[in-house]
């Protein structure tokens, strides 16, 4: 029975990072295809568009989808689907709103912007119902309807805005790179709108919306948070250096957010366990496969930098080369990014949005100011300084949180001391790589780290 089990849990793990990679991937691989494509100047307005799109989706529709876990830890299995289902028609109505008085004010104010506008919003709502769609799946064990959706929607915008861009005049070929996204994104929002609504036929419950906004609410701003801390250093080197550093940071950037999706899609993963494990009050095996997870992430971080400078040269052009020191900085945020999801994690667990918005919106306002300073001083080395200790302050905030909410509990066991040698082994490496270390004894130790934790899983049978 135990051995079933952990095939179980290491299925959904596996489902769970092949969709986030396929997500992202697909992504990654047709950005040169697009940007090449479209051009600099167009891309550039597909770029300006997609950021509207994830700010609308967020704003507009309340990021309903975080609240759902919190819902399920709250409320019995047989009142799962009217919870779900008037949280969504709450969404909807919010997103109509705010959406009638956009149309409202860009009719009036901005004429010329109402197609692309109109466009935003339609784009925004499809995305706002695919990402509930997707804490749905994850929260509910259900990786298979998560791959399938994440592989649709992947296949059919990038086809689509093919076809699309193909037939379309060169000039204003952004026109169907949006449209490919757009067309996807709302039939599928609108299907799975429906599906909830039909399926939990309850629409306004006063009691399910009062637990929902105020813990919905701040969720937001932690989201925003988020991206500011994420654009705001590329907005900012624009503005204090030139078009070059730029470009050599973004690259940087982009060539790190590997990392950064091997995290998530590994959190989509460990989130419903750890749930399960706190609902359970199972605190031992959590923390056991907790330590088993921070050990894995070392290991695939260590390798991500020692595989960086030979691998970047391949990807990037010579002219981007002198940003392949950046990235082991960026490497090194994106471990205390997933540091700092063990506390968040905990604060969603006991419903402390206000705290989580609290520590996010620290951790981006420490980013701009460093940002001002460092850049001043180290141009693009100076923005991967200030990105990482941006991060490793959210970690700390975060495990405040986290301490005091566990002071009448005694349930949040970590301990900032049990991180440190993974931190540790992290930073040498990073050290060794940027001294120039050998590629010969890099490589072999990347591939003896590797060899090592495949070892540790297949002992335990289990990812985590």
């Amino acid at each position: 029975m135990q051995t079933k089990k952990i095939s179980s849990q290491n299925a959904t793990t596996i489902l769970n990072i092949l969709s986030t990679v396929i997500l992202q991937g697909l992504a990654f691989i047709s950005s040169p295809y697009f940007s090449r494509t479209l051009g600099t100047a167009n891309f550039g307005i597909v770029s300006v568009y997609t950021t509207w799109v994830q700010v609308v989706s967020i704003i507009f529709g309340l990021r309903i989808n975080g609240v759902l876990i919190m819902g399920q830890n709250e409320y019995p299995e047989e009142k799962q689907k009217g919870f779900q289902s008037s949280i969504m028609f709450l969404s909807i109505a919010a997103y109509a709103f705010f959406s009638l008085i956009t149309i409202g004010v860009t009719g009036f104010l901005l004429q010329s912007s109402f197609h692309m506008v109109l466009l935003i919003l339609l784009h925004g709502f499809g995305q706002c119902c695919v990402s509930f769609a997707n804490s749905k799946f994850t929260n509910e064990f259900k990786a298979d309807a998560n791959f399938i959706l994440s592989v649709l929607m992947s296949v059919s915008t990038i086809v689509l805005s093919v076809i699309l861009i193909r037939n379309t005049p060169t000039a204003i070929n952004y026109w169907g790179r949006i449209y490919g996204e757009v067309i996807p994104y709302l039939i599928a929002g609108i299907i799975i709108a429906a599906f909830v609504l039909a399926r939990g036929k309850l629409f306004i419950n006063t009691a399910y919306w009062k637990f929902c906004i105020p813990l919905a609410v701040p969720m937001v701003f932690h989201t925003l948070a988020g991206i500011v801390l994420n654009q705001s250093d590329r907005v900012m080197l624009q503005n204090m250096t030139t078009d070059s550093v730029v470009g050599i940071y973004s690259l940087a950037y982009t060539f790190s957010n590997v990392l950064f999706v091997c995290w998530s899609a590994l959190n989509n993963s460990w989130v419903p366990f750890f749930y399960e494990h706190m609902r359970r009050s199972q605190l031992a095996l959590m923390k056991k496969k907790a330590m088993n997870y921070t050990e894995l992430f070392c290991v695939i971080t260590c390798g991500f930098i020692l595989l960086t400078p030979e691998v970047y040269h391949i990807f990037a052009s010579r002219d981007y080369w002198s940003g392949t020191s950046m990235i082991p900085l960026l490497a090194i945020g994106t471990f205390f990014i997933f540091l700092y999801s063990f506390p968040v994690n905990y604060e969603i667990f006991y419903k402390q949005t206000k705290m989580i918005a609290y520590a996010s919106v620290l951790g981006a306002a420490c980013n701009i100011i460093l940002n001002y300073f460092l850049i001043k001083t180290a141009g693009g080395y100076g923005a991967a300084i200030a990105t990482l200790l941006s991060y490793i302050l959210q970690f700390l905030l975060h495990h405040i949180n986290a301490k005091k909410i566990s002071s009448k509990n005694k349930d949040y066991s970590f301990k900032i001391i049990e991180f440190c040698p993974y931190i540790l082994t992290i930073a040498v490496i990073s050290l060794l790589c940027t001294l120039s270390m050998p590629g010969i004894i890099r490589w072999i130790l990347a591939l003896a780290a590797g060899t090592f934790e495949v070892y540790r899983m297949a002992r335990r049978r289990s990812i985590f």
